[in-house]
């Protein structure tokens, strides 16, 4: 392993920890709770002190025994952890960084402390067309960096295959996972319940199937090349300095596959705030297809590239398409409820479009 794990978590924020961590002499340490996510992970904003300034932290405290997402996706090794232990997120340096610092065992689960970046992070509802053509080349960069990457296949790496990245989000595992931290089940039941009403009778039968038995999309999808995929690429969870030299830092690696590349490229697509900045989506696919050929060079082959883009998408319906039926009817604005309806209307086209390489 490229690092070791401290033993606990007070021994990772121990000042004198920290100060070998940072390089800076960190007299003190404060400890303040955070707004978590929708996964049920705990977060804390960590504030270490010393003589003539504070530099601020992110500890997130996770474990299938509270997470979700953890449990959803049989996530028994912490793979945020295993990616930087491994060393494996460190070859995307110098244009993409992790923020993490360092990673503690944490009773039944694990803690990583991360750089807080929150000031770089996109706070507009509607991404700029800079910030999209940015977000699209670090996504290639990622999927070139690790393109049939054997050592991403290592179950001590435990990554998501596609069938764990289509079972975590689909109503089966929200009914046998309930859950008293997390939200995103009763989400998914409740959108699958709104779905019926909202969708062709075809298409809701597909999904329906693909919902029970993922088996023939997973095994489709298994011809064609796999990488290194984020799995929840979206605005949360990334932040981006521009400054000469630009870097990109992408955060919370806990849904992280070797899979499809256009998983992770639909999945970004079908954002709210992707969808309301003035790139439209063929253009931004077309932009990634070419900043993807141009880093795999020989190993980009236009016969794999509409079938996998295809599957890609049916994949992302999969896995979003209760939570748009679910934003439909518990919209932030009227403007997110239409973007909702509209990507609804385009995920019967994709869905159809996908039979074809099943």
């Amino acid at each position: 392993m490229a690092y070791e794990l401290y033993a606990s978590v007070d021994e990772l924020l121990a000042p004198e920890t920290l100060t070998v961590l940072t390089g800076q002499p960190v007299k003190y340490v404060r400890c303040l709770p955070m707004e978590g996510g929708f996964s049920g992970s705990s977060l804390l904003n960590v504030e270490a002190n010393s003589d003539k300034s504070a530099e601020c932290f992110v500890l997130k405290r996770m474990s299938p025994k509270w997470d979700w997402v953890m449990a959803a996706t049989n996530d028994q090794q912490c793979r945020s952890v295993t990616l930087w232990q491994t060393g494996l997120l460190d070859r995307l340096q110098p244009t993409i960084h992790h923020a993490t610092l360092a990673c503690a065992h944490d009773g039944e689960g694990w803690a990583l402390l991360m750089r807080n970046v929150s000031a770089n992070m996109p706070v507009n509802p509607a991404l700029t067309a800079a910030e999209v053509q940015c977000l699209l080349d670090t996504l290639a960069t990622l999927h070139a960096t690790f393109w049939q990457a054997p050592q991403l296949a290592d179950p001590d790496v435990g990554l998501c295959d596609t069938t764990g990245l289509l079972g975590a989000f689909s109503p089966p595992t929200a009914h046998q996972l309930p859950s008293t931290t997390s939200p995103l089940p009763q989400m998914i039941i409740e959108g699958w319940g709104i779905l019926q009403g909202m969708m062709a009778p075809d298409v809701a039968d597909v999904l329906g199937n693909l919902f029970a038995d993922p088996q023939p999309l997973c095994t489709t999808l298994a011809r064609y090349p796999s990488t290194l995929v984020h799995g929840d690429y979206r605005t949360p969870h990334f932040a981006i300095d521009w400054q000469p030299g630009r870097q990109v830092v992408l955060l919370d690696w806990q849904l992280a596959g070797y899979t499809a590349a256009t998983i992770d490229l639909a999945w970004f697509l079908s954002m709210p705030d992707t969808l309301r900045s003035p790139v439209s989506t063929d253009a931004a696919i077309e932009y990634y297809r070419q900043r993807l050929a141009e880093r795999l060079g020989a190993r980009f082959d236009e016969s794999w590239w509409q079938p996998l883009l295809a599957l890609g998408k049916l994949v992302n319906v999969l896995r979003s398409v209760c939570f748009k039926a679910w934003f439909i009817v518990h919209p932030a604005d009227e403007l997110h409820q239409a973007l909702e309806r509209r990507a609804l209307a385009t995920y019967t086209e994709e869905v159809r479009a996908a039979l074809q390489w099943l």
